[in-house]
Formats: structure tokens, sequence, C-alpha cells
């Protein structure tokens, strides 16, 4: 049995750690009250300093000295708050204020500290103020993903060589917010990427390629052809899907024999994705080829069977009345 010495003893230690720990709640929540009491007259006025430099010149001396003085954290904050809403020139002139006051140099000391949230903090920031160029890149390879995801959010308004090919490295990226920021990156660049992108659909036909593919079926272009005809070859149906879709986008007499010929692949949701290709493209010529898939075993076929016969026109809806009739279903 537990002596009453010993359990005294238990009770009177977690009435310290209750007390430190109520203690602890209550004076954060004071520093809290104080320091909200203390920012929201210096944000006010803060706000009203920036407002005017939207419409005017660079603010007075005295007021960039005031705004030079703010703790950091509140500087951060009154810059972020108002740089979430702006574009073109009035990104530009809060921006110069910000250089003006030092805030970008304390940036780039968050940008290079060893700390990864102070470095997320500070991608953050580049991304709203623009800028960057000696940091940013060196990001999108940082040891931990959600720095590389942020640098990817900041890469879009940078498309040059070097940082699309940044990019394209983090379809591969084991983390799936960096392969995601990557791809919606790339595909917000447009056209400059295409000509990257073919290249490493060329060089890395395994590594990374749905990432790719995905890119690519948003930015169709002909030099894509061989590689996703290449890729219907692919032992994962995953990989075989993406470049159906992206033959699909493409088009082209060689896409649509290659999907003809998927119509007979093995796993049912390529053969559903050729269909919806064929469809897409409005190739008559495979209607019957298409109807003979109203009989398949699995709906979701039958299904994007019966719709691109649909998208066909006449000679589709045709087939789709006269399967409806043998069927009996059309009595």
């Amino acid at each position: 049995m537990i002596s009453l010495e010993l359990l005294m003893r238990v009770c009177g230690i977690e009435a310290v750690v209750l007390i430190l720990a109520v203690a602890l709640v209550c004076g954060h929540a004071l520093w809290l009250w104080r320091e909200q009491r203390w920012s929201w007259p210096q944000l006010i006025r803060g706000w009203a300093i920036l407002a005017a430099t939207l419409d005017g010149p660079v603010p007075p001396p005295a007021d960039l000295k005031w705004l030079g003085s703010l703790p950091v954290r509140l500087q951060i904050r009154l810059f972020t708050s108002i740089m979430v809403s702006l574009t073109g020139l009035g990104r530009e002139r809060i921006t110069r204020v910000a250089r003006i006051i030092g805030l970008l140099g304390r940036v780039e000391t968050l940008c290079g500290s060893p700390l990864w949230w102070r470095r997320l903090q500070g991608g953050r920031l580049f991304t709203l103020f623009g800028g960057g160029w000696e940091y940013m890149p060196t990001l999108l390879r940082d040891p931990h993903p959600l720095v590389r995801a942020q640098a990817a959010e900041w890469a879009v308004e940078h498309p040059h060589l070097g940082i699309i090919n940044s990019l394209l490295t983090l379809l591969d990226d084991g983390h799936a917010l960096c392969r995601v920021k990557a791809q919606d990156s790339l595909l917000r660049m447009g056209r400059v990427v295409k000509e990257p992108l073919h290249r490493y659909l060329i060089s890395h036909p395994d590594n990374g390629v749905e990432a790719a593919l995905r890119v690519a079926v948003g930015l169709p272009d002909q030099r894509f052809l061989p590689v996703a005809i290449h890729l219907c070859q692919d032992a994962s149906p995953g990989v075989r899907i993406l470049a159906t879709e992206l033959m699909g986008a493409v088009g082209g007499r060689k896409a649509v024999d290659t999907l003809i010929r998927l119509l007979n692949d093995a796993d049912p949701e390529v053969r559903a994705a050729a269909a919806r290709a064929l469809g897409k493209l409005g190739h008559w010529p495979a209607a019957t080829t298409l109807a003979a898939l109203l009989q398949d075993r699995h709906f979701e076929v039958r299904w994007e069977a019966g719709l691109a016969l649909r998208a066909l026109g006449a000679p589709g809806i045709l087939l789709l009345r006269r399967a409806l009739v043998l069927t009996g279903a059309g009595r």
C-alpha cells in the first residue's frame, strides 16, 4: 500500500505544477492583452502612413524614422497586413518603404537563420515583397519541406531557367506539399515552362514522372507527344492514365491511334481514360470501337464510352440508340 506521506508528497507536487500552469496561462494572457493594447494604436498610425504612400511620394523622414523604430515583429505585422491585398505600383511603393526602413535587410537575416521557422517567415515575406534572389533559390533545396514549399510559391514571379529547373526537381520531392506547390507554380508560369519540362520528361522517365505529366496536361504541346506515347507502355496504370490525358490534350493522328489501342488496355481505368480522351478529341471514326466498350464489365468504362459517343455527335448518338434498342432498354 502507498504510504500517507508519499501520497501527500505527490499531491503537493501536483498542486505546485497546477499553480505554475495557471500562473503561466494567466501571465501569457496578460502579456497578450498589454501587447494588443500597446500595438493597436501603433498599427493604426502605421496603416495611415502606408495608405498615404499608395497615393503619393515616400513618407516624410519623421514618419520613416518612426516606422523604423517599431519592433521588428510589429513591422512585419504592419507591412504584411497591407501587402496581401496589393499588386502592381501599390506593392512597389510599400516595398520601397520597407527597404528604406531596413525591414528587407532583416528579412534577409531571417532567410539565413538556422531555425527553419524563421527561414519560413523570411520566405513568406520575400514572396510578399518580391526580391530575395540571393536567398530564395537556396531555400528551394532547404532541408525542411515547409520552407521548400514556400520557396516554390515565391518562384512563380521568377520564371527563369534555373528556377524552373529547381521546381522540376521538386516534382520528385518526398513531401506531397512540395510536389503540389511545384506543380502549381510551374502551371502558373505558363508557356516558358514547356521546353524545360520537355527535357525533364525525356531525362526522367521514372522519377517524378506523374507530377511532370500533370503539369504537361495543363500546358499541352506537340513536343510532349512522343514522350506520352512511350509512357503509354509504362507498367504503372497511373502513368498510363496521365499519358492518355496528355494525348487527349495534345491531339494528332499518332495520339488517336495510340488511344484506340489503349481501349483494350488491361486496366479498366486506363480504358476509361482513353475513351474520355477520344471523346474530347471528337474523333468520330472511333465511334464503332467505343460502342464495343458499352459491353465492358466495368461500369466506369461503359460510362466513359457512352459520354464519348455522345460527344462525337450524330455518329456516336446513332450507335448509342442502337445499343439501347439491342439491350431492350429503349422500349
